[in-house]
């Protein structure tokens, strides 16, 4: 399997998993760097961790893929577009199938 798919398969999951954090990219501005004081690490470095940690179940098929990146990829996506953090990952989907479907 292709890296660049891998990756972007990570990207989604991981915008997935900032949907279950925050539902606006407003909010994933504002609040993604706030340390929580429980854990002491901030919602990035937990992304990171999560992302890490898929990252980890399919080694086999992810050696050069930084958790990191794909973390900072995530919320880029979760902060551009639509106010609404799902509705991004809805249009990245629907731009991978149409060039999946090859209609660019």
């Amino acid at each position: 399997m292709n890296n660049n798919k891998i990756e972007i398969e990570l990207e989604l999951l991981a915008v997935a998993k900032l949907n279950t954090w925050f539902t606006s990219r407003e909010d994933v501005r504002n609040f993604v760097d706030l340390v929580n004081q429980r854990t002491n690490k901030s919602y990035r470095d937990r992304l990171t961790d999560y992302v890490q940690s898929a990252i980890n179940g399919y080694q086999d098929v992810t050696d050069g893929i930084d958790a990191k990146n794909i973390a900072t990829a995530a919320i880029d996506i979760a902060e551009a577009g639509s106010n609404s953090v799902l509705n991004n990952v809805i249009n990245l989907l629907d731009i991978e199938n149409a060039e999946h479907n090859g209609n660019n």
